[in-house]
């Protein structure tokens, strides 16, 4: 999980910086994914979800956002066959973040009150308050 998260989260950093920084965060980011990769080969049903999710942030950090939301599409519907609500939410949160930037404010919407409802079946509750707090904030609600 560690690589997933560090791939992730580096890839929305790099999304925001410029120049060097930027490129150090993609370069950081980059090793977290090969590692990850390795993992997702070696342990396909517990790793292959965060896998394709951090596949689709390094699109978004790229500028590519439909190639993003395609694989994040990917990870949403793996994450689905396993049952793990969790990385439903994750998966959803991020499409959140792809639409929003995209301006597809609806298709955020969507998309956070999705991971609403996939954290809180899997008993994420201070998951769901922050995002029901981010939701209300940017006007997320319908």
């Amino acid at each position: 999980m560690i690589y997933s998260v560090g791939a992730i989260s580096r890839f929305l950093l790099a999304r925001e910086s410029q120049g060097l920084r930027k490129w150090g965060l993609l370069r950081q980011a980059t090793l977290s994914l090969r590692k990850l990769e390795k993992l997702a080969l070696r342990y396909p049903d517990t790793e292959m979800t965060k896998y394709r999710m951090a596949l689709g942030m390094q699109d978004f950090a790229n500028n590519e956002p439909d190639a993003a939301l395609g694989k994040l599409q990917n990870a949403l519907d793996l994450a689905r066959k396993s049952g793990i609500g969790f990385e439903q939410g994750q998966a959803h949160e991020y499409m959140a973040v792809v639409f929003a930037s995209m301006a597809q404010m609806e298709e955020a919407c969507d998309c956070i009150s999705e991971a609403i409802v996939a954290y809180n079946t899997w008993g994420a509750k201070g998951k769901v308050a922050r995002l029901e707090q981010q939701r209300r904030r940017y006007g997320w609600s319908k």
